[in-house]
């Protein structure tokens, strides 16, 4: 492979691990909101609106 290519690669490699590290760490605290319902009016949805 083109070593220019193969620094892009590794790239896009390290940035898909950290993406998949920020979705899990999301999950987790909307995991959290869900379970604790006095918290939840502090969460919005990704629309923007309040939960409800």
């Amino acid at each position: 492979m083109i070593e220019r290519y193969a620094v892009v690669a590794g790239r896009i490699r390290h940035e898909l691990g950290a993406l998949d590290r920020v979705v899990e760490r999301i999950e987790r605290a909307a995991d959290g909101a869900r379970r604790q319902s006095d918290a939840q009016e502090f969460y919005i949805d990704s629309r923007g609106a309040q939960p409800a």
